[in-house]
């Protein structure tokens, strides 16, 4: 088997550009040529008076959800502009994933809960068994987040609130470099590592794009999500998804990549 199974692939990669350098660095050690066009931004929320005002009124609630690393910055941040000590919390606190919940316990908070898979369905069947009716809830949230989880916890006879703590927008810069490439087919596959990385890659795409279908533009291309919402993201789009990770995690979308250039390979 070749040391290095992603040699000679170009890949790009869409996420955020505070999020990719360790995922671009794995996939250079894997032999790959990366180009690091990120489609999105992480921006702080434009109102952020909610989301500080709940921070402020910590104690009150019974749960704390926390769904992604950024939403843990932001709120440990907003912690230490409160003067509030994490370590000295009592709420109970869910996080999603791995790295989100070592984020969590790095900035001195233990987590209760965190589901085997990362979507918000996995937290429902795992939080309807601990909450109970009447109930405090925060669920700090970015702006593109499902509601899913309001309306479980809601129709519970749970009392929420869901400020936004972060905001995701479209990145600039990164379509026309990204067009130039797929007009030259130089791109061998395209990670995606949320809804949002996929629909503003569309949008942009379709602001340059004139007489070429964007099926057509990217038919070369192979296209993988980090998770199911993100494939059926590109399948709204009509795009195939050649790829899902089996862990919803950048690790296990590198997994994903190895295995599918492995297996075209051997053909």
């Amino acid at each position: 088997m070749d040391e290095l199974p992603l040699r000679g692939r170009t890949i790009v990669v869409t996420r955020s550009a505070k999020q990719s350098e360790a995922f671009c660095s794995q996939l250079e050690q894997l032999g790959a040529k990366v180009l690091s066009l990120p489609m999105i931004d992480i921006i702080p929320p434009q109102d952020p008076e909610p989301f500080h005002q709940a921070v402020q009124q910590i104690t009150q609630y019974n749960w704390v959800m926390v769904t992604s690393q950024n939403g843990v910055v932001a709120f440990c941040y907003a912690l230490q502009e409160e003067g509030i000590v994490p370590s000295q919390l009592t709420n109970r606190f869910v996080t999603v994933g791995k790295k989100t919940k070592k984020a969590m316990e790095n900035c001195g908070i233990q987590v209760e809960l965190m589901p085997e898979k990362f979507v918000a369905e996995e937290i429902w069947a795992l939080l309807q068994h601990q909450v109970k009716a009447g109930e405090q809830v925060l669920y700090l949230r970015g702006n593109l987040a499902r509601p899913y989880l309001i309306e479980q916890l809601e129709q519970a006879g749970l009392h929420v609130d869901a400020p936004v703590c972060y905001e995701t927008v479209p990145a600039q810069g990164s379509i026309k470099p990204l067009y130039e490439q797929l007009l030259k087919q130089k791109v061998d596959a395209i990670t995606f590592t949320s809804p949002s990385t996929v629909h503003y890659m569309i949008q942009g795409l379709q602001t340059l794009q004139s007489t070429l279908p964007i099926t057509e533009l990217l038919c070369n291309v192979r296209l993988l999500a980090i998770g199911p919402i993100t494939a059926q993201a590109l399948q709204a789009h009509e795009l195939p998804v050649h790829g899902m990770a089996e862990e919803h995690t950048v690790d296990g979308l590198v997994v994903t990549l190895c295995k599918l250039f492995s297996e075209t390979s051997q053909r």
